[in-house]
């Protein structure tokens, strides 16, 4: 029988002597025994080293994966982190000598969470630890120094977590390793910074790298909060930041297809970045305003007058908050894009189509019916309208925010009617006026030069808009100064210019058009600024009919006339002095049937309307009407006999008012050839900037200080009359 020997045990390492016996061994000589930790740690480490080439993929990642288990299985944090470095340290080391396999499993770790939740992929990994690869991150921090472009498919996966969505502990690990990545390494800056600009999108997790074990209760919120964190930190530790960061900004605005919640998420974030970057502040104002701007030209309709169904796309489309977003799951969320079928190529959305006469009559009987606009071509003019009201209600809750230091509280979802908005809100009016400190009254002036120079350069050189331009119109309300200058500039560009290459006729004209409704509409502009203004266009007007022009003075004359007649229809009660006010100009004159003298410089109007001008043929018939109305029914001028002279009337129809027994008798208006050639030319436009605005999100800034028309003193007195006789 063949007798077996045991093998000598692997723990014991004995003296060199084979001829000592074993007693004599175990009584002269002491056995050494190696430290079972440390073998066990070089096990592990062993372990990891070995990679099967042969093997199929599916296998061998999980061989990978159960070796990166036994990092974890210690209870030493100490050794778990030393093990942790000692394996970077030797796949960097090994990667430097051409062999890659123990850093590619390295990249691995970070790709699971980058794998969307239904990935194709063969290799299948188990649910990986995410607080193993938060352990990663924090020994990767300390040797962020290496990360040279070398390194680029490393940094990349890194930079490319969906950190944000994690919880705090891993939040602070990350933020770590960005800052120390950034003041070691400067060439990863622009991509850093271009990733945390991503994230500030609707969609901050993109779908391509979601991976099914990401936690989803983290709503946009809390995301945009811990990116702006980061951003901050950033900026402190590399100071020439902004002229990196601003281009990435600029090219990352969203596309004016994506919908109203994308654009909404994005503007908030921007204007966020103003209150601790003041570097950007300019550049990121005249953005926000630049693509309120391209929205608002192709809104050449009133939005309003488009009626659907039951009003059921209304509600749909404007209805909602601009915190639904942000109070969101990040996993929640809608397509990006409104409509395959909005293909709108490089110009936007072609609204020839959807001009504001779609759906009237061209005439009372009828007889040319025009095409009336289709649902889809509601629903789209109407999700451009949403648009634009969410970038707006997000510069102005901004600009309350800057300017006061609280913001306007959200209308209720179902609420489209502003009257709803008063206990919803906060009472704006209130603020107006309010005595600020140094400093934020510093800060108010400062965003004021800023708004204004953008309206100067953008808003007023735009033909048209229709809602953007009441930005400045509520800001000015902010402090007395501010309308002052706005008018000013206002007066200065339309009376004053005489630099057609910097102020053309049109800006001057459009300047024209925003005095008369500013004055008009602003209930922050007082009497004596309405009156002294008033009196500079009435000057002019008188220096015009003396004078000899061409077309373009014309024009700008008309424009002037047409804004004196606006103002009047709003304002005419304030035009009237008191016996006890004394004014600046020469005495009112005449009386009406309201008490007082109109102020002096109005005695001109009686001149300009029958002066072979003949601005009631120019002007816009809408504002000719209204005046010819007004001036009669407060005992003004007469102008309803000068009107049936150009034809306003249709030829024996009778005039509304019969002209009072004192009037005086008008001579027939004769023009010369020049002016005969402009009349026959064109019309004054009757756009003017402030009318009424109705989208539901910007109305509560705009309700406190806004004069809406009340009617004319005969339909005033007749509305009192009828509640008399109620009483």
């Amino acid at each position: 029988m063949t007798v077996q020997s045991n093998p000598p045990s692997p723990i014991l390492i004995y003296s060199s002597s084979s001829s000592i016996s074993t007693s004599t061994t175990k009584t002269k000589k002491r056995a050494r025994f190696v430290d079972e930790n440390e073998d066990d740690r070089r096990d592990q480490i062993h372990k990891i080293h070995i990679r099967s080439d042969i093997e199929p993929p599916p296998k061998k990642t999980r061989v990978a994966e159960d070796a990166f288990e036994h990092l974890d299985a210690s209870d030493n944090d100490l050794l778990c982190k030393g093990m942790y470095q000692t394996f970077i340290d030797t796949a960097f080391m090994e990667r430097s000598n051409g062999q890659f396999d123990r850093y590619e499993q390295f990249l691995e770790q970070f790709q699971q969470l980058l794998s969307p939740s239904n990935s194709t992929q063969h290799s299948v990994p188990s649910t990986p630890s995410i607080s193993r690869i938060q352990r990663w991150l924090t020994t990767l921090t300390s040797v962020v120094s290496k990360l040279d472009r070398t390194h680029s498919c490393l940094v990349n996966k890194v930079l490319s977590l969906p950190w944000m969505v994690m919880d705090d502990q891993f939040v602070a690990v990350y933020s770590r390793f960005v800052n120390g990545l950034v003041s070691a390494r400067s060439e990863w800056i622009h991509l850093v910074v271009e990733k945390i600009v991503k994230g500030m999108h609707y969609r901050s997790v993109p779908l391509e790298v979601r991976s099914s074990i990401l936690p989803t209760e983290v709503t946009r919120r809390l995301i945009y909060q811990r990116l702006h964190s980061l951003l901050r930190s950033i900026l402190r530790l590399v100071p020439t930041l902004p002229s990196i960061l601003w281009p990435i900004l600029e090219s990352n605005y969203p596309n004016k297809r994506e919908n109203r919640d994308v654009h909404i998420c994005y503007t908030t974030n921007l204007l966020k970045i103003t209150t601790y970057c003041d570097e950007l502040m300019e550049q990121i104002m005249k953005l926000a305003i630049d693509r309120c701007v391209k929205l608002d030209v192709e809104i050449q309709v009133e939005v309003e007058d488009w009626e659907d169904e039951d009003g059921r796309l209304e509600s749909e489309i404007f209805g909602k908050s601009v915190n639904d977003a942000f109070d969101k799951s990040w996993a929640d969320e809608e397509p990006e894009v409104e409509d395959g079928d909005f293909d709108d190529g490089e110009d936007g959305l072609d609204l020839d189509d959807f001009s504001s006469d779609d759906g009237q009559l061209s005439s009372d009987d009828g007889s040319q019916l025009v095409k009336a606009p289709s649902p889809e071509s509601i629903r789209r003019v109407k999700e451009l309208a949403a648009k634009l009201d969410g970038i707006l209600r997000c510069i102005f809750d901004h600009l309350q925010l800057m300017s006061y230091g609280n913001s306007l509280k959200q209308p209720p979802p179902s609420s489209l009617d502003p009257s709803h908005e008063t206990e919803e809100s906060l009472n704006i009016t209130s603020c107006i006026g309010a005595t600020p400190d140094a400093q934020l009254q510093a800060d108010r002036e400062l965003f004021f030069e800023l708004l204004l120079s953008t309206f100067e350069s953008s808003i007023l050189r735009t033909h048209r808009t229709r809602h953007t331009q009441f930005i400045i119109f509520w800001y000015a309300s902010v402090h007395p100064t501010f309308a002052d200058s706005l008018l000013a500039t206002l007066v200065e560009c339309a009376l004053y210019a005489h630099d057609d290459s910097t102020y053309p006729i049109v800006t001057r004209v459009a300047s024209l058009g925003y005095i008369a409704s500013l004055i008009s509409r602003a209930r922050y502009i007082d009497k004596q600024t309405t009156r002294h203004v008033v009196s500079l266009l009435c000057a002019r007007l008188e220096a015009g009919l003396v004078g000899e022009g061409n077309g373009s003075s014309y024009a700008l004359w008309y424009s002037i006339a047409q804004a004196v007649f606006y103002i009047f229809c709003f304002r005419w009660k304030d035009l009237l002095v008191g016996e006890d006010e004394e004014v600046e100009e020469e005495d009112g004159f005449g009386t009406g049937k309201h008490v007082g003298r109109w102020l002096g410089g109005l005695k001109v109007l009686e001149r300009v309307v029958s002066s072979h001008l003949n601005p009631l043929k120019a002007c816009a018939s809408t504002v000719v009407a209204q005046f010819a109305k007004v001036a009669h029914q407060t005992d003004f001028i007469y102008c309803y006999n000068i009107l049936r002279a150009n034809d306003r009337f249709t030829p024996g129809t009778k005039l509304p008012f019969p002209p009072p027994s004192n009037v005086q008798k008008l001579p027939p208006v004769t023009a010369d050839p020049t002016v005969r050639q402009v009349l026959s030319e064109s019309r004054m436009d009757s756009f003017f900037p402030f009318d009424p605005c109705r989208l539901p999100l910007t109305l509560p800034y705009l309700d406190p200080i806004y004069r809406v028309w009340e009617g004319t003193p005969g339909d005033i007195e007749e509305n009192d009359e009828d509640e008399d006789d109620e009483s």
